[in-house]
């Protein structure tokens, strides 16, 4: 009895959907998430102190979206692993697992020290501000995402293509 048309994990079921889902899932959050932090973000440290207390609540809203995003990124990687199947070349499955998850790792890492900064902040607004504790995780964070966070993300969509 070797008869799987009935069961649960039939590829012809689970695969594109899941996969489309998973994509589409992530780009919303993520851009939602981009959207709430960066919508009135300003452009110079001088500045950081007002934008923290008229933006705060948004900011934080997006910082807590990014997680979801990157559950919905891990089903998305996990699914296009699984719909290439056997024909999966392993030279670039390592690259396409790892890239996926350095961007993921620093994206996430990113919006753990943006939040740790956030939190002090509205704990003690005087304390952030004054002892550039704000200067220091905005570039660090910075740094992490525009700079190493794209490049794992250009990486993963040149060995995803």
């Amino acid at each position: 009895m070797n008869d799987n048309s009935d069961h649960i994990t039939n590829k012809e079921l689970r695969t594109p959907r899941a996969a489309a889902i998973a994509g589409i899932v992530f780009a919303v959050l993520f851009s939602t998430s981009y959207f709430l932090i960066l919508q009135h973000a300003p452009g110079s440290s001088a500045s950081i102190k007002t934008w923290l207390a008229a933006d705060s609540k948004k900011i934080s809203i997006g910082i807590s979206l990014l997680p979801f995003a990157g559950i919905a990124f891990l089903w998305f990687m996990g699914v296009v692993r699984d719909a290439i199947g056997h024909l999966e070349d392993q030279f670039f499955s390592t690259l396409l697992f790892g890239s996926g998850l350095l961007y993921l790792s620093m994206t996430l890492m990113s919006a753990a020290l943006a939040s740790g900064a956030l939190n002090v902040y509205i704990q003690h607004p005087d304390l952030a501000t004054q002892s550039g504790l704000l200067d220091i995780v905005r570039a660090i964070s910075n740094e992490s995402m525009t700079i190493y966070a794209v490049r794992m993300a250009g990486m993963f969509m040149f060995v995803l293509a």
